[in-house]
């Protein structure tokens, strides 16, 4: 397990701040009232079971973008709440449970165990269930950075927020994909018009490559300042990550340490399995966070004190 250094990015929003707290509110239950009648109701269920909405539906909530969600919510819980969470939904919200799918590396053991309910109409929810005890794992075995963000009761990320907020995105090479996962970036290019590649040299214009360190032809660049490279290791929290709350005066240390809600406590930090050309940055010499070739591994952010401050140039401008 690797202990990750540091602190969690964040974002003041100053004097916007109760003006942006209630389009963040507003926005989470329009698209969550897609599917449930009693958000409210739902989000406490999500947090007992320390669970995320994932998928198109966080994706659409980074973009601020309802264009973006599917027919299905898709929601993301570790192994240890498992049980009771697809208990609930079965008893308590009447869904029907019709299918079981499942994805990932390393055999069966390993993967991430898919099960698919109907709630009503043309509506569905599908709950994808993490090998370990982080919520994250799922998230990080996605077949494109587009789809890596998450919607929590208290807060939302984006792993690759400065490529996913120009409608740009990293993906898995695609002779490695299954069908289910080339669906799902055709999907994904389809519903949220973001630009996907298997190398960031083919996202970035000539004027930026020639900014970055390494030697020509251009697709030797090193794209580890930008957080783009698909070799290096990443986790919510990093410095190219995205994490927001709600209402940062009532979720403190305090409360992250008791209820281990995501992505703090035990997370997951990943890369992405993607072939390009050699280069020459840190990443193509051995991570730190990943060694060799492990795609994704447990990891524990450190409970320390938050440090506040701008993560993205314009950020402000989302709202």
């Amino acid at each position: 397990m690797v202990i990750i250094p540091g602190n969690p990015a964040f974002i003041v929003w100053g004097r916007y701040y109760s003006h942006v707290q209630a389009i963040l509110a507003a926005l989470l239950h329009d698209i969550l009232g897609v599917w449930f009648r009693d958000v409210t109701g739902f989000l406490a269920v999500l947090r007992r079971c320390r669970a995320l909405v994932c998928g198109h539906a966080a994706l659409a909530y980074v973009l601020r973008d309802s264009a973006v969600l599917t027919k299905t919510l898709e929601v993301s819980v570790p192994a240890d709440k498992e049980d009771a969470l697809r208990e609930h939904l079965v008893r308590e919200c009447g869904f029907v449970y019709f299918a079981v799918s499942a994805r990932g590396e390393g055999g069966f053991l390993d993967a991430v165990i898919s099960h698919h309910y109907w709630i009503s109409g043309n509506h569905f929810l599908t709950l994808h269930c993490s090998p370990d005890r982080s919520a994250i794992t799922p998230i990080a075995r996605e077949p494109n950075t587009a789809l890596m963000n998450f919607v929590s009761p208290v807060g939302f990320g984006s792993a690759y927020a400065a490529l996913t907020l120009q409608r740009m995105g990293l993906s898995v090479s695609w002779r490695v994909l299954g069908d289910d996962d080339r669906r799902r970036n055709l999907l994904t290019v389809a519903k949220a018009n973001v630009r996907l590649a298997q190398d960031p040299c083919d996202l970035f214009s000539p004027l930026v490559l020639n900014a970055l360190p390494g030697p020509a032809p251009l697709h030797r660049r090193c794209f580890e300042g930008l957080f783009a490279c698909p070799r290096q290791g990443r986790y919510f929290g990093d410095g190219g990550s995205l994490v927001d709350f709600f209402d940062i005066t009532t979720v403190d240390l305090a409360t992250l340490r008791r209820e281990h809600l995501p992505p703090f406590g035990t997370t997951t930090v990943w890369r992405l399995p993607v072939t390009r050309p050699a280069c020459y940055g840190n990443c193509a010499r051995g991570d730190d966070l990943l060694p060799g070739g492990i795609m994704t591994a447990p990891a524990i952010i450190p409970a320390v004190p938050f440090h506040y401050g701008p993560r993205f140039a314009g950020i402000r401008a989302m709202y």
